[in-house]
């Protein structure tokens, strides 16, 4: 029995649909095909269009389709799924890179005591120095591009470029945030805190970063054949310990934006490629 043949099905009679809206793809267990299903506009004229299924045609109605999809989905991402628990134990010795398409730096401030403003940074690199036989002695090393600066909604006229000025972030002068750790304490199974230098506005002050190891793998031949490992962190810092105190509340009073700033990062880093760790 063959899945995955394609063909492209003529629009029925009194259908407005056009021809390319009735070819679908279904695979099941084919990892190649099944990256790409096409229903097209099939839905706006209601009629089910015929599947091949091997030399035999016969009508698949949609939730049959949809469960298809899905049972082939779970199929292929099982080997993923079996290894996505893994322990750092696990994992091979070496450089990590910073997977920017999975990672997130958001930072937020009290407002007027109000709400909490947030923002984040949408240009930011990492890496990581792991050895999982010790993880206590990995080294970890940021940098951010200040002027990245991503807010969650369109801001009024010359706001952003405010927040880009001397008063706040400070750009022209200093265009680089870093982070540099110094120190790592373990305290619990998956947990630890992460010490460490960060330079912000020419300015280099002592921050933690309260860390949690969220699983990885050591790569997956076919579908990631490179280490993986993930991680939350979470911290805070005072902004008018680099310099910051534009708009700080007057003691006793909300009314301002808030010296405390919270920040949460969640990211993912691959690591040395499976080939590499295979037979050690």
């Amino acid at each position: 029995m063959e899945y995955g043949k394609r063909k492209q099905q003529i629009a029925p009679q009194g259908c407005a649909c056009p021809s390319h809206a009735h070819r679908v793809f279904i695979s099941v267990g084919d990892s190649t095909v099944l990256r790409k299903v096409l229903i097209g506009d099939t839905l706006r004229c209601g009629l089910k269009p015929p599947v091949t299924r091997g030399t035999a045609m016969f009508k698949l109605p949609v939730h049959r389709l949809f469960h298809a999809v899905c049972f082939g989905a779970s199929m292929l991402l099982s080997p993923l799924a079996a290894h996505a628990g893994d322990t750092a134990a696990d994992l091979p010795a070496g450089s990590y890179k910073i997977d920017k398409y999975h990672s997130t730096l958001i930072f937020r401030a009290n407002h007027l005591g109000f709400s909490f403003y947030s923002a984040s940074f949408a240009d930011f690199d990492a890496a990581l120095e792991l050895d999982p036989a010790d993880p206590a002695k990995a080294s970890l090393s940021v940098d951010i591009n200040a002027a990245s600066l991503h807010l969650t909604a369109t801001p009024p006229d010359g706001f952003r470029d405010m927040l880009l000025g001397p008063d706040w972030l400070n750009v022209s002068d200093h265009p680089k945030i870093t982070y540099r750790s110094t120190g790592i304490e373990l305290t619990g199974a998956t947990t630890a805190v992460v010490t460490g230098d960060l330079t912000f506005r020419g300015v280099t002050r002592p921050v933690e970063l309260n860390v949690r190891f969220n699983g990885g793998y050591p790569g997956l031949a076919v579908y990631d054949p490179q280490a993986r490992i993930g991680f939350s962190a979470t911290g805070t810092l005072k902004r008018s310990d680099f310099g910051m105190s534009y708009g700080l509340p007057p003691e006793g009073s909300n009314l301002g934006v808030s010296d405390e700033v919270e920040f949460v990062i969640e990211t993912e880093f691959s690591g040395p490629p499976l080939k590499e760790t295979e037979g050690q």
